[in-house]
């Protein structure tokens, strides 16, 4: 049977004011924007890319991103 993570999304604001969405599975920055609840949207709609994950080692065949 194949589970499905949900990643989380820290948030950090950056040296020009932006607030950063940075998924904790994949790394990749989702979205920037310049008030941190315009970046719910671009989190929900998030699909980690596979390569990706088992790039950084993540990957067990017991899990699936969709």
């Amino acid at each position: 049977m194949f589970t499905q993570h949900i990643p989380g999304f820290p948030h950090r604001l950056t040296h020009d004011g932006y607030f950063d969405s940075v998924c904790n599975i994949c790394m990749v920055t989702v979205a920037s924007a310049l008030y941190e609840d315009e970046l719910a949207p671009y989190e929900f709609r998030h699909t980690c890319n596979p390569a990706r994950i088992t790039e950084l080692g993540h990957y067990t065949s017991h899990s699936v991103l969709t």
